[in-house]
């Protein structure tokens, strides 16, 4: 629910009217005599700017006379579709009638262009494009429930077409975000799926949950951290938190004390205005179990100097480091790149290069141009690598066996988010909730 709120509402269909919004100053339809002539008309629209005639065909006068169209009226007309919208009628024709009926609505006469031309935006999933490419009734294919199964080459038409849009500017893909809750209960079948899924070019953001340390992946006999096969840990940023402390949960209760008092004033407030009594209102203090994510205690050491041993390993992570941050359009200072090199040694490349993305963010959270050497100490202590997250399950294993007769408390919770190539998505969230809490 945290991840969701920070990422914000999601809007899957957004709708702007593409009509245009004018006032009828003066409308006639001459009715011919006889039975097989069309009718034809006139109507004079006008807006505060301007005023002009237009000449009307068959089924625009059937679609005014059905909306009872008259002049001083205020309307909308979609040219695509011929709709015609009666929004009210005009102030200015607002003495016309002694008496007027309660649906009738006054309006101030619209304003700029007589025709106005407006974008229509629909937010929709590449799912939703291969079932209504895949079936013969095509959008109603969205309503039928089972959608069955999508050819490949459905997709790989998709895709091109989708591409194509992105180039001319005309759709942008927003990845979409897949959260896994006990992850450690997927098989190796499934870690193996979603390691080939993440290398597509339009793969989703996924956010992965677990409470479990060193444990067997499911399908083998191999242990690994959280369950998680290796080779997909090494492509996460790694979130570890810890439950709330003592005085954290005293300024918790009092914050929902604080809270429930406010209630109970406006209750009062709103009894007293309906009954001129003051009434006592008595809330229920409940308390629930937080957890809080906090950053790690182990910290990034100064630059120090490359061993001559590794000289060329480095150079070599040195120059990948610079190309990936000219890639993403990052730029990073010396210091920083040093910095950036030394982990990507001691731990792994790919989570070097994920840091960049995450120390980016922070910089832009700060307004500055370029990546420093304090957002990368900041963003190494937020987020862990395979090796950190391993010790401390080490760590967190053995003081748990050496207080077993302790009263129990709040478990660990440590939760995985693997990015997609180019997308800082999760861990632009992961970030955000990670300061806000700190």
């Amino acid at each position: 629910m945290a991840i969701a709120k920070e990422l914000g509402p999601d809007t899957p269909f957004t709708h702007l009217s593409g009509s245009e919004i004018f006032k009828v100053v003066e409308i006639e339809i001459d009715q011919p005599t006889g039975s097989g002539a069309a009718r034809t008309g006139r109507m004079s629209l006008k807006t505060t700017e301007m005023e002009t005639l237009y000449d009307l065909g068959s089924k625009l006068i059937d679609a005014l006379t059905k909306e009872g169209v008259t002049a001083g009226d205020v309307i909308s007309i979609d040219k695509a579709s011929g709709k015609v919208s009666k929004i009210g009628r005009g102030f200015a024709r607002a003495k016309d009638f002694d008496a007027v009926g309660p649906t009738t609505r006054f309006v101030q006469c619209p304003e700029g262009e007589l025709q106005k031309r407006k974008e229509v935006v629909h937010t929709v999933t590449l799912h939703e494009i291969d079932v209504i490419n895949s079936r013969a009734q095509g959008f109603l294919a969205l309503f039928a429930g089972d959608t069955g199964e999508i050819k490949g080459e459905v997709r790989e038409q998709i895709d091109a077409k989708v591409a194509e849009w992105r180039e001319e500017g005309k759709a942008e893909i927003i990845p979409g975000v897949l959260f896994i809750d006990e992850v450690h209960m997927l098989d190796i079948e499934c870690f193996s799926f979603l390691n080939r899924a993440l290398e597509s070019e339009a793969a989703p953001v996924v956010v992965m949950a677990t409470n479990r340390g060193i444990t067997t992946i499911r399908g083998t006999d191999y242990k690994s951290p959280h369950g998680v096969p290796l080779d997909l840990l090494d492509r996460t940023l790694i979130i570890a938190t810890e439950p709330y402390s003592e005085h954290e949960m005293m300024k918790v209760q009092q914050q929902q004390q604080q809270q429930q008092q406010q209630q109970q004033q406006q209750q009062q407030q709103q009894q007293q205005r309906r009954s001129g009594r003051s009434g006592r209102s008595s809330g229920s203090s409940s308390s629930s179990r937080c957890s809080r994510s906090s950053s790690s205690s182990a910290g990034v050491a100064g630059v120090a100097g490359v061993a001559a041993a590794v000289v060329a390993a480095g150079f070599r992570v040195l120059q990948i480091i610079e190309l990936r941050a000219e890639e993403e359009d990052v730029e990073l200072e010396a210091e920083a790149q040093q910095l950036l090199c030394r982990v990507g040694l001691e731990s792994s490349l790919r989570y070097a290069l994920h840091l960049i993305t995450v120390a980016s963010l922070v910089a832009k959270r700060k307004k500055k141009t370029s990546v420093g050497l304090e957002e990368v100490r900041k963003v190494y202590s937020l987020f862990l690598d395979v090796k950190r997250s391993t010790q401390y399950l080490v760590v967190s294993s053995s003081s748990s066996s050496s207080s077993s007769s302790s009263s129990s408390s709040g478990s660990g919770r440590c939760s995985a988010a693997a990015a997609a190539t180019g997308a800082g998505v999760a861990a632009a969230a992961g970030l955000e909730q990670q300061q806000q809490q700190v």
